[in-house]
C-alpha cells in the first residue's frame, strides 16, 4: 500500500542475493529501494534496460539518519507529536520536521524500536542532526552503530557478512521471503 514499507530481496537469474533493502511505496508507480551495501542502482538499470522496460531510475540524496533504541519513540514523540508512537512498523509518513522535508519510517536496522528518517533536502543535514539531538536530551541519546549483539539476536542479517551473492534466500532460512 502507498505509505507502507515492505522487506524485500533482489537476486540475480541464478537466485543469488544482490540485496535485501527495504521497499518504500511514495505513491502508486513511485517507489524507494532503502538498500543496504551493493551498487542496486546499476542492478536496476541492467534489469530495466535488459526487459526494455519504461521506468525512470535514479539515486535520490536523501540522507538516511535512524534513530534506534530504548528511547526513540518518546524522542520522536517530542519531535512531531503523538502520530510517531502510532505509527505501525513498516509504514512511513511524508511531513516536515520544523520545515525541513522528510520522510519518517518506522523502521531499523538495529533490532529495536525506532524510526528510519529519509532527509530530502540535504543542505538541512545539520539542523535535522541538531533538533534530534535537542529532542534526545533528556533521554540521554547519543550517536551509536548498532549492537551486532542485538541484530543477531533479532534475526536480521546483514548484507555483505551473513549474505552475499553467493547464497540464495533458500541457503539462508529466508524462503518466506520467496513469491
Amino acid at each position: 500500500k502507498v505509505g507502507q514499507c515492505m522487506y524485500v530481496l533482489l537476486t540475480e537469474k541464478d537466485g543469488g542475493i544482490v540485496n535485501d533493502p527495504v521497499l518504500l511505496k511514495l505513491s502508486e508507480n513511485h517507489y524507494w529501494l532503502s538498500i543496504a551495501d551493493s551498487d542496486v542502482l546499476l542492478w536496476c538499470k541492467g534489469i530495466a534496460s535488459s526487459n526494455n522496460f519504461n521506468v525512470n531510475i535514479n539515486e535520490p540524496d536523501v540522507s538516511p539518519l535512524s534513530l534506534q533504541g530504548p528511547k526513540a519513540l518518546q524522542t520522536m514523540e517530542k519531535i512531531v507529536g503523538p502520530w510517531a508512537r502510532e505509527m505501525k512498523f513498516f509504514y512511513f509518513k511524508e511531513t516536515e520536521i520544523e520545515s525541513i522535508p522528510v520522510v519518517v519510517a518506522r523502521s531499523g536496522w538495529s533490532g529495536e524500536a525506532g524510526f528510519e528518517i529519509f532527509l530530502r533536502d540535504g543542505s538541512l543535514g545539520n539542523k535535522l542532526w541538531e533538533i534530534i539531538m535537542k529532542a534526545g536530551e533528556e533521554f540521554n541519546i547519543a550517536p551509536a552503530a548498532p549492537s551486532q549483539i542485538n541484530r543477531i539476536e533479532s534475526g536480521m542479517l546483514s548484507y555483505g557478512s551473513d549474505m552475499t551473492l553467493e547464497e540464495n534466500p533458500y541457503d539462508i532460512n529466508l524462503d518466506k521471503f520467496v513469491n
